[in-house]
């Protein structure tokens, strides 16, 4: 089922779309290669994360005088993706807007359009994690996990610090 929204902000106008194929993986490696949680990715790393996601969110700035994609389309200003298994549990991970447009919005819409994605509206639980936009998540309805204890993990050696 695909998915696609158009909406206008005073910074532009924008689709949200879960198309893969408009997906542009050089700029997405450049956007998640500057973050805290993924620096350096290869390309390699980072079509295999698309490939194995349910579900993976473009954020484009497109052309006002509309035509027929992905024709309008002028860049891919955002990237989210889910992992789930489409009824009880989803996990949204690679939340990100270029630089220039963040706090601007563009994000929280880019979660609101995840979240009531039709595939995903049995999810009973969605989970994230995140160093700095608690605030933002808070918004769209996460806190923090409500009974932590219950919760385990397992690092690989070289994971890194923030995974």
């Amino acid at each position: 089922m695909s998915y696609a929204e158009r909406f206008s902000t005073a910074d532009g106008d924008f689709l949200i779309s879960d198309e893969r194929e408009l997906l542009d993986f050089e700029i997405l490696q450049v956007l998640l290669g500057q973050t805290y949680w993924t620096p350096g990715i290869s390309m390699e790393q980072l079509r295999r994360q698309v490939d194995n996601s349910s579900l993976a969110f473009g954020l484009y700035e497109i052309d006002p005088e509309e035509g027929p994609a992905p024709l309008f389309i002028r860049g891919q200003v955002g990237f989210a993706r889910v992992i789930s298994d489409l009824t009880r549990f989803a996990y949204l991970s690679d939340v990100i807007i270029k630089p220039e447009l963040q706090r601007r919005g563009l994000g929280q819409r880019l979660v609101e359009a995840a979240l009531a994605h039709p595939e995903l509206k049995d999810v009973k639980r969605w989970t994230l994690m995140t160093d700095d936009a608690h605030g933002v998540y808070e918004k769209l309805g996460f806190s923090p996990l409500g009974k932590p204890e219950r919760w385990m993990e397992k690092k690989h050696p070289g994971g890194g610090q923030w995974l």
